[in-house]
């Protein structure tokens, strides 16, 4: 943004209380948003493995996932999303 201030906010709270409601809202408004990066990696988990898959993984893998969540904005803006959501090990 050149002179006008870049805002930025976050937005937290429990499983169905309206988070990506309200996101949802604020993009068709025209205002920029960055996806919950969870959520991006449980999708495409759930699309090269199966839901039955990446639900057995996340559970088995609990510390691997948390620690992909941070990686997933780096990875977007660095263009290498493919290697970004790649599970050390299926099961």
């Amino acid at each position: 943004m050149t002179a006008e201030r870049c805002r930025r906010v976050v937005l937290t709270g429990g499983p169905g209380s309206g988070k990506t409601s309200l996101v949802e809202h604020y993009q068709k408004a025209g205002h920029a948003i960055v996806p919950e990066a969870a959520l991006q990696i449980i999708q495409e988990l759930t699309r090269t493995m199966g839901l039955a898959a990446q639900r057995r993984w996340r559970q088995k893998h609990v510390i691997e996932f948390q620690r992909l969540v941070p990686v997933m904005p780096i990875a977007q803006r660095a263009g290498w999303i493919d290697h970004a959501i790649q599970p050390a090990r299926k099961s």
